[in-house]
């Protein structure tokens, strides 16, 4: 996985994905092939973030609102994702070793099992 160094300040990224949220401007988040290893980003919201192949390992992100984000291929090894609103996000492809998915919501959440994608009912 080729990865970039996140270079932009975190919370002005999170205030500007709000803002998008919220339609009132602001930038959609695009965390695709960058370097967040072990940032704390919980409780965010990251509702329909794109994060495909995001170096999220050790991060911090118990609470979050990811629901509908595309984390395919993201690396999530020890990553707390307790109490995250998981709901139809896409999790195809995702290390989520040691990752810790307790009280997580996963409803309608695309995941890798052997070689095949399920949703999850």
């Amino acid at each position: 996985m080729t990865t970039t160094t996140a270079l932009v300040d975190p919370m002005a990224t999170l205030t500007a994905h709000t803002l998008y949220l919220a339609g009132r401007g602001g930038t959609r988040l695009d965390l695709t092939n960058t370097d967040w290893r072990g940032v704390n980003l919980s409780n965010a919201n990251l509702k329909m973030a794109t994060m495909t192949r995001a170096n999220l390992r050790g991060c911090d992100m118990h609470g979050c609102d990811l629901r509908g984000a595309n984390l395919r291929g993201c690396d999530l090894h020890g990553a707390d994702l307790s109490g995250a609103d998981l709901r139809g996000a896409y999790l195809s492809g995702c290390d989520l070793s040691d990752a810790m998915l307790s009280r997580a919501k996963l409803r309608g959440a695309v995941l890798t099992v052997g070689n095949s994608q399920v949703r999850v009912a």
